[in-house]
């Protein structure tokens, strides 16, 4: 378990959607997260009451796709290590497949 800031901070994300991320887990009672939570986030989940599937990062107030992808890219150019990085990987397929992206993901930077 991490800190929620910490979390936040370490994958770099930008002022806006780190707030709106600090505000969620503030809301929620959140003061410590998991990697792990915040890679199965990014994945799709039942809504409740409804009946689709939506990530539930998409779903905290304020955050949007570009703060999806900018969430998604800061764990992929993180390195979580070889276990962690592993798991992610996995996660990360997922993820494009269902917004059928090849190659680099929305707002990732140029590869050099």
């Amino acid at each position: 378990m991490w800190p929620v800031k910490d979390l936040l901070d370490a994958i770099g994300l930008g002022v806006v959607t780190r707030q709106r991320l600090m505000d969620h887990f503030v809301a929620t009672g959140k003061r410590q997260s998991s990697l792990r939570e915040l890679m199965d986030m990014c994945l799709d989940a039942p809504v409740e009451g409804l009946d689709f599937m939506m990530s539930p990062l998409l779903r905290v107030h304020g955050v949007g796709k570009k703060g999806f992808w900018s969430v998604v890219n800061g764990l992929t150019t993180m390195d979580l290590g070889s276990r962690c990085n592993n798991e992610w990987e996995r996660r990360l397929v997922k993820v494009k497949q269902k917004y059928a992206v090849t190659g680099a993901t929305p707002y990732s930077s140029p590869e050099p």
